[in-house]
């Protein structure tokens, strides 16, 4: 800091700055000189944003006026703009209230500041600017009536009484890191000024030196390599004050924090936790912090709507609910099973009644949404106060048992302080907002949070990731400045939409113009420049396929090469032990043989697994891996098959005959068919209790009827048979591999060159095709599995397709003339059918034996038969083949 600026505050000078961060950087700069001249104890340096400066003024003149007004929040203005466009939003076709109300209230603020109002109103007008001045002339009577002021006419309020008795006005104002003044700004110092008050602008220092201009393969490698930068420069000196701006910071604000994170995460190899990390300026949305997150969809909930099962799983799994850290791993298992029986959207009430059906019980979550659930009951129907709501919702929360029993972090603690302060900012609406629902009280907590951003305070680090605004005026020892492309800077001009543009430009606003926003853009990369004495300015050479070049403003910057601005930094000996290990390689594809007593339940899943691939097979009926399932908006698939499994085995109940049972009429047929499908619905209601709602049951219900009415049309034209199994479990050897197995349907067959022999039939909803019985590596080996039950009886195979549009059955046999749809095997060698039957009949069984052995012996190799079976497998993350996929790629890269 300059000596003359020193000791200007040292005096009790105001220093006033364009922004909140110029600000702490001139407090930090004042309170590190005087510890620097020896002093324990000093007077705090008067340094202020702007408006800040501009609030405590009025502050201080309204104590001591009767007639001052009110001065409104934001959030107050903001609902005041709401009511003043609602009226007419219906008759503009406005899509969002809020959105264009938050328009309305930038606009406001640019034509105070300019002196644009109501001047304005005077020129012709766009449509959107005729809009604009309507609600402003509302907005400005609300105010009005109410003894209000908002901040953007404050200025000019404080400029008309410093007069006033018994304020003191600040004897010497310092500007400092203004590159423009609006018009208001301009007016207020000069009142000011004419009041007696001594008001000076200072130059910030100007530590021009080395700059330095580097070109980078996209915007993500600028990032990296500005981090890598700043990495170097800190281990070189660990005192320094390093700046990296990125002008598209709110943006990429994650994206940024986690390439700075990867490249200075240096504590767990130095030692030294002040290299670990960097501040960044600008702080996310309140609303995306996980306490406040989880806060807000907990109150949703008090609604009385539903919400997708999604929020529901995560308020399951919040660490900010009481008894989160006893029930954690209880709370885990409860999401999977609730994932089972839930919609893809539940109320309160119905998470509830899923979680009492369960057998993952956590009682003490029942207990925390019981309170909560109690706390809230009948709040939908109110209308209150927001100051009662608020009140309300800290009950509700605190029913909950949140923020829960664990200690909270310092970030954490913060975030919680700054929920409870929104939730208090309520009653300040009481004034704008007498009596709102709880749907308002819901949707106005959301858009301040959401509004609201909030960056935690932590100790003060030396690297500094900031905005193009945030960085003007600060001085650092090192500074590098990305993404100056030619067409990302100088900024486009923006004149503001509800503004007529040529007010704009001749009040001079910076960017009403090209001209107007290339001067500003000139003036902060000039300040840049001068910011410190090494200086990288950054652009990256490609997005996607488009070239791009360096912005003309810094085009005259010599270019060098990254090498040359930041040389690979030395390893450490921790990452030197790390490089030059030696990786041991083992190839493990086998488990431990198993060993049970009794056949396997899981069938034919099993054989289907280890075909599609080996690894698949153990992790699902070994390990018991599996993904969690993800609720429906109805019936899963396996339910609806369910289902329909269990009216075919009704009407088809052994002994039945085929004659005896299609020989009704066609009405009598449909009757009968209803009747079955309303028994099975009502047997079924207790296993699926939350998705079979009346409706629902309803719609499914007339769906089996007309699906099977369809099939039994198929059944009546086969040849007669009779039903001799349904439904019925069977043990069979799959090669030394006992298995237990369901067969859908055994029939047996009373005419033709069969009769008296086996069908074999497994029921499908989906489609199906007889080639999935093919090759040592089946894709469906239930039917030639259960096939070896029986191999001498059964004389055909065959899938009964109930399926909307594709009734039929499509299947293999001994003979023709089994069914429609049934046919013999190709034949080899001018082989009979018979003789082609019982080689496929010997293929099968080689390959069902083959896959029953190699699970038996534990052969588990991450085989994927094909790209088909990895597509439709969910244990990626286990078996990691795409890593193996990407190492195959990578040293296909290398070779010659």
């Amino acid at each position: 800091m300059r000596p003359d600026l020193l000791a200007r505050l040292a005096a009790g000078a105001t220093l006033v700055t364009p922004n909140r961060r110029l600000a702490q950087h001139f407090k930090d700069q004042f309170d590190a000189a005087q510890r620097a001249a020896g002093l324990a104890v000093w007077p705090s340096a008067d340094v202020l944003p702007w408006p800040a400066f501009v609030a405590r003024c009025f502050e201080g003149i309204a104590a001591e006026r009767d007639d001052a007004p009110v001065l409104l929040s934001a959030e107050q203005a903001a609902v005041l703009w709401d009511q003043a466009i609602a009226r007419a939003a219906v008759e503009a076709g406005l899509l969002s209230v809020a959105q264009t109300a938050a328009q309305c209230a930038e606009a406001w603020s640019l034509a105070h500041a300019w002196r644009l109002w109501p001047r304005m109103k005077s020129v012709p007008l766009s449509d959107d600017a005729r809009a604009f001045a309507a609600w402003a002339d509302v907005y400005e009577a609300q105010c009005r009536r109410s003894g209000a002021i908002d901040a953007a006419r404050l200025a000019d309020w404080i400029g008309s009484r410093l007069a006033t008795e018994g304020w003191q006005r600040p004897a010497r104002i310092v500007l400092a890191g203004f590159e423009l003044r609006t018009a208001a700004q301009s007016a207020l110092l000069a009142a000011f000024a004419q009041a007696g008050s001594h008001v000076e602008a200072v130059a910030l220092d100007d530590a021009s030196g080395a700059t330095a201009r580097v070109a980078c393969a996209d915007a993500n490698a600028e990032i990296a390599a500005a981090a890598r930068w700043a990495h170097a420069r800190l281990i070189a000196r660990p005192d320094s004050r390093i700046g990296v701006v990125v002008p598209d910071l709110g943006a990429r604000r994650e994206e940024v924090l986690r390439i700075f994170a990867s490249v200075m995460r240096t504590s767990a190899l130095s030692g030294d936790d002040s290299l670990a990390a960097a501040d960044v300026s600008l702080g996310a949305a309140l609303a995306a912090w996980p306490l406040v997150h989880d806060a807000l969809r907990l109150l949703d909930a008090a609604r009385e709507r539903p919400l997708p099962f999604a929020d529901w799983s995560l308020i399951v799994q919040s660490p900010f609910i009481g008894g989160a850290v006893e029930e954690a791993s209880a709370r885990g298992t409860l999401d999977a099973a609730l994932r089972e029986i839930c919609f893809a959207e539940e109320t309160l009430a119905g998470v509830r009644h899923a979680m009492a059906r369960t057998r993952a019980p956590a009682p003490l979550l029942a207990a925390r949404l019981g309170a909560f659930a109690e706390a809230a009951r009948g709040a939908s129907a109110l209308r209150v106060p927001p100051s009662e709501w608020g009140q309300r919702f800290t009950e509700w929360l605190k029913a909950a048992g949140f923020p829960g029993e664990r200690t909270l972090n310092s970030i954490e603690h913060q975030t919680l302080a700054r929920l409870r302060a929104l939730l208090e900012d309520l009653s300040a609406l009481d004034r704008v907002l007498p009596r709102i629902t709880l749907n308002d009280a819901l949707a106005r907590v959301r858009r301040l949070a959401g509004e609201t951003t909030f960056q935690p305070e932590q100790r003060a680090l030396p690297v500094q990731v900031l905005g193009i605004l945030e960085s003007a005026g600060i001085g650092f020892d090192h500074l590098w400045v990305t993404g100056l492309t030619a067409n990302a800077w100088p900024l486009a001009a923006r004149p503001h939409p509800f503004l007529p543009v040529l007010s704009q430009r001749e009040a001079g606003m910076p960017d009403a113009s090209p001209a107007a926003a290339l001067a500003v853009d000139r003036r902060i990369t000039a300040g840049w420049m001068a910011a410190a004495p090494e200086v990288v300015f950054s652009h990256a050479a490609r997005e996607g396929e488009r070239e791009l070049i360096a912005s003309p403003l810094i085009a005259s910057v010599p270019l060098v090469a990254l090498s040359d601005i930041a040389p690979a930094r030395e390893q450490s000996a921790a990452e030197r032990m790390l490089a030059a290990r030696r990786m041991e390689t083992r190839v493990d594809e086998t488990a431990p043989a198993l060993t049970f007593t009794g056949p396997l339940r899981a069938g034919a899943a099993v054989l289907r697994d280890q075909a599609a691939c080996p690894f698949r097979a153990t992790a699902r009926h070994r390990l018991r891996a599996k993904a969690l399932d993800e609720p429906t908006p109805g019936l899963t698939a396996m339910q609806r098959g369910t289902l329909l499994h269990a009216v075919l085995q009704c009407l088809w109940m052994p002994p039945a005959d085929q004659h005896a049972v299609l020989q009704r009429s066609d009405e009598s047929l449909a009757e009968w068919v209803r009747d079955t499908v309303a028994s099975v619905m009502a047997e079924h209601r207790d296993a699926m209790p939350l998705r079979a709602t009346p409706r629902l049951a309803h719609i499914e219900s007339a769906r089996l009827a007309r699906l099977v009415t369809l099939w039994l049309a198929v059944e009546k034209a086969r040849a007669p048979f009779k039903v001799e199994v349904a439904e019925q479990r069977r043990e069979v050897m799959a090669g030394r591999l006992p298995l237990s197995v369901r067969l859908d349907r055994m029939d047996r067959l009373t005419d033709g060159a069969l009769a008296g022999r086996a069908l074999v039939i497994d029921y499908k909803a989906g489609k199906s095709s007889v080639a999935g019985w093919a090759g040592m590596r089946p894709d469906e080996p239930q039917l030639p599995l259960y096939l070896l039950s029986d191999a001498d009886d059964v004389a055909a195979l065959a899938f009964a397709q109930v399926r909307q549009g594709e009734m039929g059955f499509k299947g293999l046999g001994a003979a023709e003339g089994v069914a429609p749809g049934i046919r013999t095997p190709d034949r080899i060698d001018g082989e009979t059918a018979a003789a082609a039957w019982q080689r496929c009949v010997d293929e099968w069984r080689e390959a069902i034996s083959a896959l029953g052995n190699q699970f038996l012996d534990g052969y588990a190799a991450v085989d994927p038969k094909s790209p088909m079976s990895c597509e439709q497998c969910d244990l990626h993350r286990l078996c990691r083949i795409a890593d193996r996929v990407a190492d195959a790629d990578e040293a296909d890269e290398v070779e010659p």
